[in-house]
């Protein structure tokens, strides 16, 4: 989803090549976080585990793609997207474990 997503603002970008706005950047942890989700509900149908509610897979994500990107966009596009995949994956694996616990 975040290829999808790169490719249409990479597209969109005037000539020549700028900076991504911080309203644009903010976009990719929206759309990275339905990736996370959707990765997250095909895996726990396929494993027969537990079935998540849409929602409860896509906020975890939503919230470490979104502090990932705000927290490193300061450093430049290509660290924001660092965060938000370091972040993002981070949330994930918190939700499982929080899950596996119960």
């Amino acid at each position: 989803m975040f290829a999808v997503w790169l490719i249409a603002v990479l597209v969109r970008m005037p000539r020549p090549p700028v900076p991504p706005s911080f309203a644009v950047t903010l976009t990719a942890p929206v759309v990275t976080a339905v990736g996370f989700a959707m990765g997250m509900l095909v895996a726990e149908r396929l494993t027969k585990r537990r079935q998540a509610k849409g929602r409860g897979a896509f906020l975890w994500p939503l919230s470490g793609c979104t502090v990932g990107a705000v927290v490193m966009f300061p450093f430049g596009g290509m660290m924001a997207g660092f965060g938000l995949f370091g972040l993002g994956t981070a949330a994930v694996l918190v939700r499982e474990v929080l899950l596996w616990r119960e």
